[in-house]
């Protein structure tokens, strides 16, 4: 399940986010739809964050922290302005950082098991 901004996702009864979109495993028991459809209830497997200059720091430090906390299995920061993509992915406990990915590059997502061709991204 693909989803685009402004959907909204309750990880806990203190933390309501609103990521610029997100991906749901079919059948994932970690998040789910609430019943009356207004917002998602749980982790989904991988957040995109769209950063601008005022959102990069909250994007890569606090959301990132949060996103870790919750079991996040893969999160991309994507930079327009810069064009690029950093990737976190899930090891252990926590969310290492995979590499920060230019226009020429591609990387695995490990969520999506696919090849992602960075500039095809910025196309889209």
């Amino acid at each position: 399940v693909l989803r685009f901004a402004p959907t909204g996702i309750q990880l806990d009864d203190e933390n309501f986010v609103a990521p610029d979109l997100f991906w749901i495993r079919p059948n994932s028991p970690d998040c789910v739809l609430k019943p009356d459809q207004t917002y998602w209830l749980g982790i989904p497997d991988l957040i995109v964050a769209v950063m601008s200059p005022a959102t990069a720091l909250t994007d890569k430090r606090d959301k990132h922290r949060l996103y870790e906390r919750f079991g996040l299995r893969e999160y991309w920061l994507v930079a327009p302005e810069g064009r690029y993509v950093e990737v976190f992915q899930r090891a252990d406990d926590s969310l290492h950082h995979r590499g920060v990915f230019g226009i020429e590059d591609s990387f695995h997502a490990i969520t999506l098991d696919a090849q992602i061709d960075v500039q095809s991204a910025f196309m889209a």
